[in-house]
């Protein structure tokens, strides 16, 4: 038997494992560290996970603070949805109802007495901002977006491209009195009040509308604010043409009465009715004079002029124009009344009659409490409706 006959199964088996088996030892010891690597992960690196899992539990407490918020915000909920809806509700309503003017109509006079310094006014022409109206009641020139009669301002200094006309170089010897400014306004008349005889002259591109002509004595410088022209226009040689077709209440014989400092003049029916100016701008001559106690920039006037009367028939229209206008600037008025002949009226102590304002729309009489001056006047009377709607205001309208 030879040694290696001699020799056990394991020693056999041992010496073939390891007679240069390199990469069955290389994959022996592999195996080693594989085991012991799992042992590891088992037996260190899993508690470790558990316990950085359970560490993690106090976390929660974030939660709970984000549950008390929730509750806080929750119990101060109630005014949240309240003020969204007001706000919605707003947005609502406001956007659909502030354009139609008609809704607002019916308290439109009250609203307007109330006014007072702001508001409600002359300057931009009237409703939503400028001036008040010489402490409040109805805008003295008009309004804008309401029934009226239709007022356009020309300023007869300058022509539409804003270049001067000579107009007001050379004025009158006369106090207060500008012969090139009468001389056109003289023309105008004549020609029947036509606009293409101020087409050469500058002109407010927004009209307002008047519901009764009625300026006790302000400043000169309101008339251009007025139509928001107080940048554009300085406030001498202007004149302001109100237009429409009237409605008569009441068949029967009216006539116009009115002054103003500088210019007044109406037509009725196409006729030239009245020249109330402080110089007579027409060949309409007075006939009759009305000599209230009414004194303006400190002394007396002639008196308020009785225009020629005009017999008209109930229900049926009429053309109406009216133009007011001031010279020298300072100082300004324009009054403009009716009176009915036959109808019986209050009187002053000199015995003339106490008339009503001439007036398109059921409104009280303007508030001249901080004004220069204004001739008493009857609160109530006759009121003549515009034929048409010359804007939006159909509501002012009795």
């Amino acid at each position: 038997m030879t040694e290696g006959s001699q020799q056990s199964l394991p020693q056999k088996i041992w010496k073939k494992l390891t007679s240069g088996r390199f990469l069955f030892v290389s994959i022996l010891v592999h195996v080693l560290f594989a085991l012991i690597a799992v042992v590891l992960v088992v037996q260190v690196i899993s508690p470790k996970r558990k316990v950085v899992f359970t560490a993690q539990a106090p976390v929660k407490a974030p939660e709970k603070h984000e549950i008390q918020m929730a509750k806080k915000q929750k119990s101060m909920s109630a005014p949240a949805p309240v003020k969204r809806v007001l706000t919605t509700g707003l947005s609502k309503i406001a956007l659909p109802e502030m354009p139609p003017m008609p809704a607002a109509a019916p308290s439109l006079p009250t609203s307007m007495a109330g006014m007072g310094g702001a508001g409600l006014g002359l300057g931009s022409g009237g409703m939503g901002g400028g001036s008040g109206s010489g402490g409040g009641g109805i805008p003295f020139f008009g309004v804008r977006n309401a029934a009226g009669l239709a007022g356009t301002f020309y300023d007869l200094k300058q022509t539409p491209d804003r270049k001067p006309t000579g107009i007001g170089t050379n004025p009158g010897k006369v106090p207060y009195h500008d012969t090139q400014y009468e001389g056109v306004v003289k023309q105008f008349v004549r020609s029947g009040f036509s606009p293409s005889g101020l087409q050469r002259y500058f002109q407010g591109s927004v009209p307002i509308y008047a519901q009764q002509v009625f300026v006790p004595g302000i400043k000169a410088d309101d008339g251009p604010k007025a139509f928001g022209l107080e940048k554009d226009v300085r406030p001498s040689r202007w004149i302001v043409v109100y237009r429409g077709k009237v409605i008569a209440p009441d068949s029967g014989t009216y006539r116009f009465v009115g002054w103003a400092d500088d210019v007044i003049v109406v037509r009725f029916n196409h006729n030239l009715v009245l020249d109330g100016s402080f110089a007579n701008v027409s060949d309409w001559r007075r006939k009759k004079v009305y000599h209230y106690d009414f004194r303006h920039r400190g002394f007396a006037y002639e008196g308020f002029v009785a225009g020629d009367p005009v017999s008209v028939t109930k229900g049926e229209a009429y053309d109406v124009e009216v133009m007011i206008g001031e010279s020298p600037g300072g100082d300004f008025f324009a009054q403009l009344l009716m009176e009915k002949v036959g109808e019986k009226y209050d009187k002053d102590k000199a015995g003339n009659p106490i008339l009503p304002i001439f007036r398109v729309a059921n409104v009280p009489p303007p508030d001249v409490s901080k004004s220069n001056g204004s001739v008493p006047v009857a609160p109530d009377g006759p009121v003549w409706t515009v034929s048409g709607t010359s804007s939006g205001l159909g509501g002012l309208l009795p």
